[in-house]
């Protein structure tokens, strides 16, 4: 698996973030739905590197599901709009 391996903190929230193509490249994020991984980009982001574009992408760890749950129950609720 390519990219580099970084924590990111966001508020309460730990993410772990796989990132690949140049430190001055224009950054793309790269999302993907449940149960799949950040290994769903992984024929795309050779290319978008190649084509000098800066991506991150979530790496789940099983270790971090507690928090991402607790992000969807609790957090992710109150940030949506009222509609």
């Amino acid at each position: 698996m390519s990219g580099e391996l970084l924590r990111v903190d966001v508020g309460d929230l730990t993410f772990d973030v796989r990132v690949d193509g140049p430190d001055d490249g224009r950054p793309v994020l790269l999302l993907h739905g449940f149960p799949e991984t950040s290994l769903s980009w992984a024929a795309v982001t050779p290319r978008l590197a190649e084509a000098g574009l800066r991506t991150a992408r979530e790496h789940v760890w099983s270790a971090r599901l507690p928090e991402l749950e607790r992000f969807y129950r609790e957090l992710a609720p109150a940030a949506a709009p009222a509609g």
